[in-house]
């Protein structure tokens, strides 16, 4: 009964991350947020008992999606950075 809460509550934290990505003004913190919830996907997983579904989460989901839109973050910021300066 317990982990039965606890895997709503995860999942309300993920649904409540995921509706701040959307709402929030600021790209960066969106990000954020997107990664934030994914990272407790990955908890949710091992929850459910799915090892290899977690790693791939956590890798690709938490490491690598915020990694590239970081990087697309700060391509833009420096990009548009650079047209001011002209």
């Amino acid at each position: 009964m317990l982990e039965l809460t606890a895997m709503g509550i995860f999942m309300f934290i993920i649904l409540l991350f995921s509706y701040f990505a959307i709402e929030v003004r600021s790209i960066l913190y969106s990000i954020l947020f997107l990664s934030v919830a994914s990272l407790i996907a990955v908890v949710l997983f091992l929850m459910w008992q799915a090892p290899d579904v977690a790693m791939t989460e956590a890798v690709i989901g938490a490491g690598f999606t915020t990694f590239l839109l970081l990087m697309a973050y700060h391509k833009l910021f420096k990009h548009n950075k650079e047209e001011g300066d002209e």
